[in-house]
């Protein structure tokens, strides 16, 4: 099950973090794009991670869940608002 999960959330972290990316590119003034690309590249590496451990048959069902969670609330309500504050669209 987690393997499922966790193929879905990659191919959907893709193409969300390839948006958001492309979003930032446009308003050159955010003076954080930099640190917010980097943000997205550690996610994904944790991802992979995630995907070698499942694949060698640990559980991390718990630690992967609660990795997530933290993430990505931190994330959206953090970092993310931070930028859309900055912009009126």
């Amino acid at each position: 099950m987690a393997r499922g999960i966790l193929g879905g959330l990659s191919d959907y972290t893709k193409y969300h973090f390839d948006r958001e990316e492309a979003i930032f590119t446009k308003y050159h003034g955010y003076e954080l794009k930099a640190f917010h690309f980097e943000q997205h590249r550690q996610f994904v590496k944790q991802m992979g991670s995630f995907e070698e451990q499942l694949n060698s048959n640990a559980d991390i069902s718990a630690e992967m869940a609660a990795y997530l969670s933290k993430w990505l609330v931190r994330h959206i309500m953090t970092e993310d608002k931070v930028f859309f504050d900055a912009y009126t669209f």
